[in-house]
């Protein structure tokens, strides 16, 4: 056995050894009782810095020191000792290594009481502790309960903490224990489990001894889990909703559609058939606000025409603020088309318009307009649709301009939520290959100026001429409505058609028929051999055939449920014949 080990461990004196950082590499139990088990450095003991600055001076000259110090103990108590230190050469190092002995001066002076230990212990809880008498007058409150008792005009009653049917509860019955939860208002409604104890003390009054356990965190965590369970439920009504609707929406569009391209401007219907079009599109919006509740928010490209698409939302626009807010428009072209999704174009438009009219907030004698300025530019080579939104409001101060971008960055201060802001418009137009600027004058006012890639195409090439072709399409999906209508969409563009309404009808009919397939549309969910395994089917049969995968479920929903591996070649419904014969062209050229 190692005795000088055994002696080092069992010695009465408090002995550490400690490397040149005061470190504590070894402590006996001496030690470890007298100043606690959990301290990793030997300066927190210390409550005098200056004595350890010099004892540490000393001893890195290379001499012994010894000193009385004043040291805490593992009770928080002060105590003087005798500290003898010296430096011992370490055999497994270059570095040597601090030995050090403390053996209290005043160890009997002060004897420890039990009633003290049982104090400490209550008033260092950290869980609240309140006792208060019968009548619900606090007598004793620990540290973590000092914020629950108190406010402005002092101590509370017991009643107005826990209020006055549970302090009669247990001052007015038999009832000597019980549980119960109150939420208690201190700036925060806070939730407690509490715990109410009747204690008789022998030759004194009773008390009432209450244990406080936080129970916010799981009492809001409940509260989250019952929302999205409501919302999950919520979601799948949703998801068939949109689905079911379009279907309906792509068949009315695809008809609409049949009809324009045999009617031009002027003639009889057309206004009519551009209207119903008109009104589709209008439900598209519709059910793109109720995907993007339903955390369906992929992106759907449309055709926009933003100086439209500006004047329609001004009533919209006038009705998020109650005062008077005056919307100005500077149009240099008459039209200006876009292809964006429909939401985003919104959330931009809603939240630079906002921006700008909270701009005003300490400028009351300003007259509060906003203006949107569209034009169509050329830039960076480039042919891009300018949308400008200008206020004359406060402006930002020149140091906080480089920030504007960053997420939960805000100059409007703290009554303002401090979100994404402007970072997810810059998002967005980073996305759609558009580009965003600010400037900005204080006291003048702020201009942001988007960018965005413009869709009027220069080639004047027709429509049929341009997307028309002679390829072999076969077109399956449950919906028979959508099959006669694409089906004969796709055919007035010189496509032969094959329909079939699953993928088993599908495959019996790609068996038989003696044309090669060029090309395959088809639904996702179907009855018998649905998308995803007529897609697994077509893989082992004819890798080589493209296929088009159309669902009213977004992509990331079709994703997230696994119900299709592999869809590059996605279109969400409803979709126009221009949109599906764009895709078959891109695939097939």
């Amino acid at each position: 056995m190692d005795m000088t080990r055994y002696f080092f461990d069992n010695s009465t004196t408090s002995i550490c050894v400690l490397d040149r950082n005061f470190n504590i590499i070894h402590s006996n139990l001496s030690f470890q009782n007298k100043f606690g088990d959990n301290n990793a450095n030997l300066t927190e003991i210390f409550s005098d810095r200056d004595d350890f600055e010099n004892l540490k001076n000393v001893l890195f000259e290379g001499k012994k020191v010894r000193k009385i110090c004043t040291f805490k103990d593992a009770r928080e108590r002060e105590i003087g000792a005798s500290a003898t230190f010296e430096m011992i050469e370490n055999s497994n190092s270059k570095d040597s290594l601090i030995f050090a002995e403390i053996m209290e001066v005043n160890s009997d002076s002060e004897p420890v009481h039990e009633e003290h230990v049982l104090y400490l212990a209550a008033i260092n809880f950290k869980s609240p502790i309140v006792i208060c008498d019968m009548q619900g007058n606090i007598n004793f409150y620990n540290k973590a309960a000092s914020s629950l008792v108190k406010n402005k005009d002092g101590l509370r009653n017991m009643s107005d903490l826990i209020g006055n049917s549970r302090l009669k509860k247990i001052t007015g019955s038999d009832v000597s224990y019980f549980s119960d939860t109150i939420v208690v208002s201190n700036g925060k409604n806070y939730k407690f489990d509490v715990t109410f104890q009747r204690v008789n003390y022998p030759g004194h009054n009773s008390y009432i001894a209450c244990s406080f356990r936080d129970i916010t965190k799981e009492k809001n965590m409940e509260n989250k889990i019952v929302r999205l369970e409501k919302i999950k439920s919520l979601e799948k009504v949703i998801n068939r909703f949109t689905r079911n609707f379009n279907e309906i929406l792509t068949t009315i569009i695809g008809y609409s559609d049949i009809a324009l391209l045999d009617l031009e401007e002027g003639d009889k219907f057309y206004e009519e058939f551009s209207n119903i079009e008109a009104c589709a599109e209008r439900a598209m919006s519709l059910l793109n606000k109720l995907a993007t509740f339903n955390r369906e928010d992929v992106a759907n490209p449309q055709m926009i025409d933003v100086t439209k698409f500006l004047l329609e939302h001004k009533d919209l626009l006038e009705s998020i603020y109650d005062e008077e807010i005056f919307i100005d428009y500077s149009f240099r072209v008459s039209s200006a088309r876009i292809l964006a999704d429909y939401t985003q174009v919104e959330q931009i438009l809603v939240g630079l318009f906002t921006n700008a009219v909270d701009s005003y907030k300490d400028a009351e004698e300003k007259k509060k307009q906003v203006t949107f300025y569209v034009d169509k530019i050329q830039k960076e080579g480039d042919n891009f649709v300018k949308i400008a939104v200008t206020d004359n409001g406060m402006g930002i101060p020149e140091e906080d301009i480089e920030n504007v971008f960053d997420p939960f960055f805000t100059t409007k201060g703290d009554q303002f939520d401090k979100g994404l802001g402007l970072s997810s418009i810059y998002g967005i137009a980073k996305q759609n290959s558009g580009m965003i600027e600010l400037k900005s004058e204080v006291n003048k006012g702020t201009t942001v100026e988007i960018y965005w890639p413009s869709a009027d195409s220069e080639d004047k090439t027709p429509f049929r001429e341009a997307l028309s072709g002679n390829e072999t399409v076969l077109f399956v999906d449950d919906d028979e409505y959508l099959r006669k209508i694409f089906k004969k969409q796709l055919s007035s563009l010189g496509y032969n058609v094959i329909e079939a309404s699953n993928g088993e009808e599908a495959a019996e009919v790609m068996e038989k028929t003696e044309s090669n397939i060029d090309i395959i549309v088809t639904d996702v969910l179907m009855p018998k051999m649905n998308g995803a395994e007529f897609s697994n089917y077509i893989t082992k049969v004819s890798p080589d055939t493209p296929i088009i995968y159309a669902s009213g479920y977004s992509e990331d929903f079709i994703e997230e449920n696994k119900i299709l591996i592999s869809h590059i070649n996605f279109l969400k419904k409803p979709y126009t014949i221009k949109q599906l014969a764009e895709k078959i062209r891109n695939l097939l050229d």
